[in-house]
């Protein structure tokens, strides 16, 4: 399970794009792809079917912790 890595391609900084950094990296272009989180998020499938037969509950509310301490 050998891979080989190649160097990064050497950029040339110039004063220009050393000014530009703070606008790029305030305004950074869209993202190619679905960005998840930056926490750990579990990608799940799940069925319309399953979502109908109520296989997958919603999560929890405040209204249902303020049901369980009125009692």
């Amino acid at each position: 399970m050998s891979s080989t890595q190649t160097q990064p391609r050497a950029a040339k900084l110039t004063f220009k794009s050393i000014l530009s950094l703070p606008f790029r990296l305030c305004n950074p272009p869209p993202a190619v792809t679905k960005v998840r989180s930056c926490g750990v998020t579990p990608v799940l499938k799940v069925n319309l079917d399953d979502v109908l037969e109520r296989k997958h509950l919603p999560p929890l509310g405040l209204k249902d912790f303020e049901a369980s301490n009125s009692r």
